[in-house]
């Protein structure tokens, strides 16, 4: 959506130093999303799980890389050949007043969305064990709100995509996946290419 980066004006100085991707050009399509970050332990666990859950269920899908795990919270704009500077450096300094303490996260279902590749996902159909990422959500959505932004878009169920390409499963219930979520991030997708650049990490705290 390269006319959506008309929405964002130039600013002052920033207050610290703006994320910048790690390269000089792109011809390819890039989405900017936050996310509510595994650590390695844990998506090592999430992966295992998932993988066991897998081969229970027959699916037969092709797993998520670890370091691209994640639970998304917002979409902030698409881009192709300009990065969003002014954009990014309003967003990192209204996140930066985001305080939310570590919280856990527990799914207990497994399901496939009718995405591309047909995701299977973890969700829950327990809303307390997912209210600290409604929390999490609801405390950045209002930071950038009070920024000025508008935004592109939320994730309103918490899930996480564990794989991809295998065959449809409705609802179905598994053994809970706990985790604790002590980080969130600012997150480049390269579209269509399966990477995910961490341009930015908020450690949760009260």
């Amino acid at each position: 959506m390269s006319d959506q980066l008309g929405l964002f004006a130039p600013t002052a100085s920033p207050s610290r130093d703006v994320p910048r991707p790690q390269r000089t050009s792109s011809a390819h399509k890039h989405a900017l999303f936050l996310a509510i970050l595994p650590g390695a332990e844990d998506a090592a666990e999430i992966l295992a799980r998932a993988a066991a859950e897998d081969a229970r269920l027959a699916i037969g899908g092709e797993p998520m890389d670890a370091g691209r795990l994640h639970v998304s919270l917002f979409g902030l704009v698409d881009y192709t050949d300009r990065y969003p500077v002014e954009a990014v450096e309003r967003w990192v300094n209204a996140l930066d007043t985001v305080r939310v303490a570590p919280f856990g996260v527990g799914f207990d279902t497994v399901a496939t969305f009718g995405g591309q590749g047909h995701p299977l996902v973890l969700r829950s159909h327990d809303t307390a064990s997912v209210a600290g990422v409604r929390r999490l959500r609801e405390a950045i959505g209002q930071a950038l709100a009070d920024s000025g932004e508008r935004l592109k878009w939320t994730s309103d169920e918490p899930h996480m995509t564990v794989s991809y390409r295998g065959r449809h499963i409705g609802d179905t219930a598994v053994s809970p996946v706990a985790w604790t979520a002590r980080e969130f991030a600012l997150i480049d997708s390269h579209v269509g290419k399966h990477i995910h650049e961490t341009l930015e990490r908020w450690t949760l705290r009260a």
